[in-house]
């Protein structure tokens, strides 16, 4: 076919080549080609849109953990000391002698990690207590001191025993060897 041909024959068949519709690809690659800063302006709109998501939600994260972290501090336990001055120096006196059986107990070799570990399940229990009072009902608080009081009483008791047995233990230790060395 030559030149004069083909135009003849498109002319004829005009309306048989105008029915085909291109694909949405062809007229993306078009636009593309035309427009090439339009496009590549809406591809970076798409980041920048995920950027400020992920920015908000780590904000918002963050809000939430200070957040609660406020709400466990502001419920903080109220310890004796807190209630009146009289029941600061019950406990403060308990403090120090059961810091004095404690570091008596660690001047001993032989300790046995049980008695630390019963001493913590105590501690524990008295966090609890702590945090009950705080919350009970006023007027109601009197139980919970009584039993934050026998707390420490226990602690200082079950110290006593332990270093009492400790030193029982060590005078019997010495006595034999005295009696061996003779």
């Amino acid at each position: 076919m030559q030149k004069g041909n083909l135009e003849h024959y498109i002319s004829q068949n005009r309306e048989a080549f105008d029915t085909a519709i291109p694909d949405l690809k062809v007229w993306s690659a078009i636009d593309r080609q035309l427009h090439p800063t339009e496009v590549a302006k809406r591809r970076s709109i798409l980041p920048r849109f995920l950027q400020l998501a992920a920015a908000a939600a780590i904000l918002l994260l963050v809000g939430g953990f200070f957040f609660s972290n406020k709400a466990v501090t502001s419920t903080a336990a109220i310890a004796l000391h807190d209630i009146s001055t009289e029941h600061a120096e019950m406990e403060n006196y308990y403090q120090r002698q059961i810091n004095q059986k404690v570091s008596l107990l660690n001047s001993y070799s032989t300790t046995d990690q049980r008695i630390f570990q019963d001493l913590e399940q105590l501690d524990e229990s008295l966090m609890e207590l702590q945090e009950e009072l705080q919350e009970v009902p006023a007027g109601s608080e009197e139980k919970i001191i009584n039993a934050m009081i026998k707390n420490y009483q226990t602690k200082l008791m079950l110290l006593e025993r332990v270093l009492q047995h400790l030193q029982s233990t060590n005078s019997k230790n010495t006595k034999k060897d005295e009696t061996t060395n003779i």
